[in-house]
């Protein structure tokens, strides 16, 4: 049976001056990345130190890239129907018309903010309706040392701390 023995890959030296270690690191001579240096470890971690990618390139084409970067400079096309010639359909009306863009948007009646869970919310933190974030806060960190499960000898410390969360979270959308 034949056996396919392979070649030793060349060793090759450290591509610092003034240095005859073996060069086994790989490191971009540009930002093209098809070239590199080898050098040894020691060298390689001082290189990787000083260099940078965006070196020479001024903010807007350092912004562009990271632009490009961020759809893998793939292209991207404008979305079609949403241009000042082709009108958006809006059968709900729910945009101001585009040939008057002065006319105002539909009026549309706003949910009440104060709520029957608003106000059990409000109990719940011990405050008046009409609190302030201040005063939210405040009274969050003091329930919040009352109810951590950790410090707390409350039999459900747990349920009512999450309790604690979920409404702190709701009445600062509210704000």
């Amino acid at each position: 049976m034949y056996k396919k023995t392979q070649k030793p890959a060349p060793s090759k030296i450290c591509d610092h001056p003034d240095c005859q270690e073996e060069g086994t690191y790989p490191a971009p001579k540009d930002r093209s990345l098809s070239s590199y240096y080898w050098f040894c470890l020691k060298h390689v971690k001082e290189y990787n130190k000083k260099w940078d990618y965006y070196k020479g390139l001024s903010p807007e084409e350092i912004e562009l890239s990271i632009q490009h970067d961020t759809v893998w400079h793939k292209p991207s096309w404008k979305m079609s129907g949403a241009g000042p010639t082709s009108p958006l359909q809006d059968p709900f009306q729910l945009f101001p018309d585009s040939a008057n863009p002065h006319q105002e948007g539909p009026k549309h009646k706003a949910l009440p903010k104060k709520t029957a869970r608003f106000y059990e919310a409000c109990a719940f933190m011990e405050l008046p309706p009409d609190f302030t974030l201040e005063m939210l806060k405040k009274n969050y960190k003091k329930l919040a040392k009352k109810f951590h499960p950790d410090t707390s000898s409350i039999k459900n410390a747990d349920v009512l701390f999450k309790t604690l969360k979920e409404t702190y979270d709701f009445l600062i959308k509210q704000m």
